[in-house]
């Protein structure tokens, strides 16, 4: 391929490549579903229903896609009320 003809490459055909996750273990993954099932129980016992937002961030953090300060910056701006 020359070098001229790199304007005609349709970048559309090869997009970004997906951001890479933090790599967490099994047991770490399987502790942190674990913290997130006690806290929503907890939270039921309490009378509180967990929105669906809230369960999306909580997922994430299960996945690894994040750390447990963010999370929980995450889930309190759901509920900060805005002036």
């Amino acid at each position: 391929m020359q070098l001229n003809e790199l304007k005609d490459i349709d970048e559309s055909a090869h997009p970004a490549p997906a951001p890479v996750l933090p790599f967490i273990s099994d047991a770490e993954r399987q502790r942190r579903e674990k913290a997130s099932k006690r806290a929503e129980a907890s939270s039921r016992l309490e009378g509180l229903t967990i929105s669906a937002a809230a369960k999306a961030i909580s997922a994430e953090w299960e996945r690894g896609e994040m750390t447990g300060a963010e999370m929980t910056e995450r889930v309190k701006a759901l509920y900060v009320r805005r002036g």
